[in-house]
């Protein structure tokens, strides 16, 4: 979902927990640009900004961590989750 905070525009996954709590929001870290002349141009980086760190939170004893759409092209993000014992849970967008 976008969320703004302050002058900037983030794509951010929430997380909710059962009794309707906040547990963890993630901001995008890696931001979809692509340029293909004469084909197409699609950047989000024109209006997004990119999140800065890792989000991790727990469900029942188990460590999770997220990551937005375009976050899993970048192994290194996985790397870090799994070295900490932390599974991996990337939100696709629709």
């Amino acid at each position: 979902m976008p969320e703004i905070e302050g002058d900037k525009l983030y794509n951010t996954c929430t997380i909710w927990g059962p009794d309707g709590t906040l547990i963890a929001r993630h901001q995008k870290v890696y931001l979809f640009d692509i340029d293909i002349p004469n084909k197409i141009t699609f950047r989000e980086s024109d209006s997004l900004s990119p999140g800065n760190s890792l989000t991790t939170f727990d469900v029942k004893g188990c460590k999770k961590g997220i990551g937005i759409c375009y976050d899993i092209r970048f192994e290194e993000m996985a790397r870090i989750y799994r070295n900490k014992g932390i599974k991996f849970y990337l939100h696709i967008e629709r």
